[in-house]
């Protein structure tokens, strides 16, 4: 038999919605939220006998802030709670214990946690996400995923959907996929930027600077990105001296963990001395674009020059 008392606890707001949005289906449904609406509302819409489906839903967020009155109200009726209605409490709780009234409200009802994904477990679940729309997805088409949006659910959800869409009859999403609908970020062509520094290949760096140009790209855009990840890589730097294991040191700076050897490789072939040289030389690039004193794209291929003249020092 279908519960019909159901508490929903944890953080991950979208989880808890598509739940609702699955139970609603053929029942006539309205939301409550405590402190904001009244909650004789809720109850009369609770024990009022639907016209046109079986059951109604009545959804009640935030449940844990009911007035006294109200959580002892519910507790002492839930048992025999009208049969005519389903009922949803949600509690951005993770846990029960820290709340007597959602301790006895869980003993009442059907209880599920929605937390919000870890990062090392976003891969996987937007792989299941794939899988639900008949599509395969690639572990880097992920990775594009989740270094171009972030860690939002909703907003991965919308763009696994848009990728379906995009690919056609075609079951496999891959990284050429992700990146052809998502479009390129300049973080990324500035990893790479970072990489033709350390290696001073300076052709490289002014092949891909001037592709940043074309394709629109503003020079204290790219100096800014350029400086974040600069500081990025000193603090790799940092941990790895401090012999940090990997995972911390992809979690502390936002790394994804397939680029952490990457970063980790990068690291070692700058010293101590060449960080503070070269930021120094960034942000006196940046003061000069930002004040006017040169014109930008010159200036940032000015300091690409220097740069890779002098990298290592």
């Amino acid at each position: 038999m279908t519960p019909t008392k159901y508490l929903l606890l944890g953080k991950e707001r979208f989880l808890k919605r598509e739940f609702i949005q699955e139970l609603k289906q053929g029942h006539f449904s309205e939301e409550f939220t405590a402190k904001k609406d009244s909650f004789g509302a809720f109850w009369d819409f609770c024990r009022t006998v639907p016209l046109f489906s079986e059951k109604r839903l009545a959804v009640l967020w935030d449940s844990e802030k009911l007035e006294a009155s109200e959580k002892e109200k519910l507790l002492e009726k839930l048992d025999g709670f009208f049969s005519s209605s389903i009922v949803v409490f949600e509690s951005e709780e993770s846990h029960v214990r820290k709340d007597s009234f959602l301790k006895q409200l869980s003993e009442k009802t059907k209880t599920q946690v929605f937390n919000p994904v870890y990062e090392r477990e976003i891969g996987a679940w937007l792989e299941g996400r794939a899988k639900k729309k008949g599509k395969t997805l690639d572990r880097q088409a992920a990775v594009v995923l989740t270094e171009r949006i972030g860690r939002d659910l909703a907003s991965l959800d919308m763009a696994v959907e848009g990728l379906a869409v995009y690919v056609g009859s075609v079951e496999r999403i891959s990284a050429v996929d992700a990146q052809n609908l998502l479009g390129k970020p300049v973080q990324e062509d500035i990893f790479s930027l970072l990489e033709h520094l350390v290696n001073k290949d300076l052709a490289a760096a002014l092949k891909l600077v001037n592709g940043l140009w074309n394709e629109g790209a503003r020079a204290q855009e790219v100096l800014g990105v350029l400086i974040g990840q600069w500081d990025r890589l000193r603090k790799v730097s940092v941990y790895a001296g401090q012999r940090r294991p990997g995972e911390f040191i992809a979690s502390a700076l936002k790394i994804h963990p397939y680029f952490l050897n990457q970063w980790l490789r990068q690291a070692e072939r700058v010293s101590s001395r060449e960080y503070v040289r070269v930021f120094g030389e960034l942000l006196d690039c940046d003061q000069a674009v930002k004040t006017g004193q040169i014109n930008d794209r010159f200036a940032v291929e000015q300091l690409l020059v220097k740069l890779c003249g002098n990298v290592r020092n």
